[in-house]
C-alpha cells in the first residue's frame, strides 16, 4: 500500500506536530474484517510501521517518541458481505495522534 495523495497533507501535518520536543506519537494500523485475525495484524502493523517510518524520516524534536499498535475493524463489520469499496478502505488506515508532554 502506498499513502493516497490525499493524505499525504496529514502525514506532513504529524511530522510538523513531531518536532515539539517532549512528543509522543501514537501510531495505529487498522485493517478490515477479511482475511485471518493473524494476516489482518500483520496488516495492520505494516500500514503503521510505513508511516512510523514516513514520520521519523525527517528532523524531529529530541525526547520523542513513538508507540505503534493494531486494532480490528469496526467501521466495515456492520454487514458483513453487504460492505462497500469505500467502507473497507475505511477499516484499512492509520491513526496518527501527536501528544506534547509538559
Amino acid at each position: 500500500g502506498k499513502i493516497r495523495s490525499e493524505d499525504q497533507p496529514k502525514i506532513e501535518f504529524a511530522i510538523e506536530r513531531a518536532q515539539r520536543p517532549r512528543s509522543i506519537v501514537y501510531i495505529t494500523g487498522y485493517s478490515d474484517y477479511r482475511g485471518s485475525f493473524e494476516e489482518n495484524q500483520a496488516l495492520a502493523l505494516k500500514r503503521a510501521e510505513k508511516v512510523k517510518a514516513l514520520i521519523f524520516a525527517e528532523e524531529i524534536a529530541d525526547e520523542v517518541t513513538a508507540e505503534v499498535k493494531t486494532r480490528g475493524d469496526t467501521l466495515s463489520k456492520k454487514r458483513p458481505g453487504k460492505e462497500t469499496q469505500e467502507q473497507l478502505s475505511r477499516a484499512q488506515r492509520v491513526v496518527v495522534e501527536v501528544y506534547h508532554l509538559r
